[in-house]
C-alpha cells in the first residue's frame, strides 16, 4: 500500500512540480576543443532559474572512457563547465537530481506541502498546495518523497579532414 502511495505522489508531482532540471551544451556537434555545459532547473528550455548543487557530472568520450567533473561554478541560476574535446566523436554527458516533495492529505486529498507562512502565500483559493496554517485545527504528519531525475546528453566533435586542416591554417579557398 504505502508503495502505491508513494507511487501515486510521485506522479502528482510531475503535474504540480513546475521547474524540470535540464543539461544541454551549446553547441551538439563542433569541431572545437572544447564546449560549454549548461544545466539548471527550468520552466523553459534554458532559461534556468536554479543551479543543479552538487552535480557531478559523468563524462564519456568516444573511446569509453569515463571521467567525473565537478564543476567549480558558484552560479544561483545554472551550472556551467567547460567540457575538453581532444578526440573525434561522440561524448556521452550524464548526470542525476534529486528534489525532496512533501505532501499531507487534506479533506481526502492529497496535496503539496510547503512549510511557509500564511502572510507568504497567496489564498487557499488560488494554490494547490497547503500550508501550516491551513491545517491549524488537524494533525498532520507530511510524507517525504523523493523525485529523482537521470539526465543526459551528447556532444559530437567532428573529425576535420586534412584538406579543410590546410584550409584553415593557410586560409585557402577553392
Amino acid at each position: 500500500m504505502r508503495t502505491i502511495l508513494a507511487s501515486s505522489l510521485l506522479m502528482l508531482s510531475v503535474s504540480s512540480f513546475a521547474h524540470e532540471p535540464y543539461v544541454a551544451p551549446l553547441a551538439y556537434n563542433t569541431s572545437q576543443t572544447q564546449v560549454a555545459i549548461v544545466s539548471g532547473y527550468a520552466e523553459e528550455a534554458l532559461n534556468s532559474e536554479y543551479a543543479l548543487k552538487d552535480a557531478k557530472f559523468e563524462i564519456i568520450s568516444p573511446n569509453n572512457d569515463k571521467n567525473l567533473i565537478e564543476p567549480e561554478s558558484k552560479l544561483g541560476s545554472t551550472t556551467v563547465f567547460d567540457l575538453k574535446l581532444p578526440e573525434a566523436g561522440t561524448y556521452t554527458v550524464k548526470t542525476s537530481a534529486t528534489y525532496l516533495l512533501k505532501y499531507v492529505q487534506d479533506q481526502k486529498e492529497w496535496k503539496m506541502f510547503f512549510d511557509m507562512p500564511a502572510d507568504q502565500a497567496p489564498k487557499k483559493a488560488e494554490r494547490d498546495y497547503v500550508i501550516p496554517a491551513d491545517l491549524k485545527a488537524k494533525k498532520y504528519t507530511p510524507i517525504e518523497v523523493k523525485r529523482e531525475w537521470t539526465l543526459f546528453t551528447y556532444v559530437s566533435k567532428e573529425k576535420i579532414p586534412q584538406s579543410k586542416q590546410c584550409q584553415r591554417l593557410f586560409k585557402l579557398s577553392f
